[in-house]
């Protein structure tokens, strides 16, 4: 198929959301319809999806990765496509990404009441929140009963090769550990990598006894700053707790990553956090990257940000491609390079969108931008 417009995606992956809408992944969010596992894998939904790939269109529910594209950034297609071109593309259920629950302890600037049960509530006591994010409104945080239905997937698909624990905060989670014991009994632990996404808040040796116990496992670490710009940009954020934490995590004998979503928040303190991952590489010399720019919620896409805030991070993305020597770095410096790329050669969108924003939350928040970054927004 033509890869300009093709992803593998529904034919080879499912992301089941708490909330019971099941999609090929985290980006597409297309179906609206509440089904099982069962329903979903033979729907017209799914069917229609597939239809338009094979005839060389772009679907609605898929334009936020050609959109990133477009402008050079990292998408989920393009991860999917490059698994295609490592492994081959074989048209079977070889990936799930769950996401059974909202419950989290952070309050994350760039993330939403999808994720994050904390948000969910301080988006029903600050409504004007929703309203500069544009999010929908979600019920407070049920932990939907899946187990059953992914026992299902698990027994009817021995093609699953991977299983992608998010959240909320994936330890935090109850299904989790559930679905880890059904898969430690069914002896999968040998053919099925986990892959996990926690904000390393919390440390519990029950979940890392049963992780541990799998052969393959991608331990995915949230890690946007250091010390204030961390718990700016991750409301709840203890950077102590969750920096001794981190220092535990990253000796685990698997595949250990960093994952960072860079806001113009990291941006403008990407030096500090790339003097943290070289000691986190004097500790593990094989970590290695995941990141993305936020460009969701609007309110947070660099494109706002306003020029003597794009010249603050100009200085502060050179810093950290210098610091950044060692090769496993290449897709972080990759990216924000793109970023800096784009900030030079466009004009700042609206930049009173990000003022509004990082100001309303300053004030629900008690916190001051100014505090954290040295500058004060007009």
């Amino acid at each position: 198929m033509n890869q300009k417009f093709f992803c593998p995606a529904p034919w080879t992956s499912v992301y089941y959301h708490k909330d019971s809408t099941i999609s090929p992944c985290h980006t597409n969010r297309g179906n609206t319809e509440t089904l099982t596992l069962q329903e979903y894998v033979n729907s017209d939904w799914l069917n229609n999806l597939k239809r338009e790939f094979e005839e060389d269109k772009v679907p609605d529910s898929c334009k936020m990765c050609f959109e990133r594209e477009t402008r050079n950034l990292k998408s989920t297609r393009k991860q999917f496509l490059y698994m295609v071109e490592q492994f081959g593309f074989s048209p079977t259920f070889k990936r799930m990404e769950l996401r059974a629950s909202n419950l989290c302890n952070f309050k994350c600037r760039m993330c939403d009441a999808d994720s994050s049960s904390e948000i969910e509530k301080e988006n029903a006591k600050y409504p004007e929140i929703r309203k500069l994010t544009k999010q929908i409104s979600v019920e407070f945080n049920h932990e939907t009963e899946i187990i059953d239905e992914l026992r299902w997937f698990l027994d009817t698909y021995p093609t699953l090769e991977s299983v992608c624990f998010t959240g909320g905060e994936p330890m935090l989670i109850k299904t989790y550990y559930q679905f880890m014991d059904y898969m430690i009994e069914k002896n999968r632990t040998d053919n099925i990598t986990i892959d996990l996404f926690t904000n390393c808040s919390v440390y519990n040796p029950l979940f890392m006894d049963r992780l541990l116990q799998f052969k393959r496992v991608n331990f995915t670490m949230s890690i946007d700053g250091v010390g204030r710009t961390a718990e700016y940009q991750r409301h709840g954020t203890k950077w102590d707790v969750v920096e001794k934490n981190v220092l535990q995590f990253v000796t685990i004998p698997r595949r250990i990553y960093f994952n960072t979503a860079i806001s113009p928040y990291v941006l403008l303190d990407v030096s500090s956090l790339a003097k943290f991952l070289m000691q986190l590489y004097e500790l593990n010399n094989d970590i290695l990257t995941r990141c993305y720019a936020v460009i969701s919620p609007r309110t947070l896409h660099f494109e706002n940000m306003n020029n003597d805030l794009r010249e603050m991070a100009y200085k502060e993305i050179d810093k950290a491609v210098e610091i950044l020597t060692p090769t496993n770095f290449d897709v972080f410096k990759k990216e924000i390079l793109g970023i800096k790329h784009q900030l030079q050669t466009t004009q700042p969108k609206d930049p009173d969108l990000f003022v509004r924003y990082t100001r309303t939350l300053d004030t629900i928040r008690n916190e001051k931008f100014e505090d954290v970054f040295g500058y004060k927004l007009y």
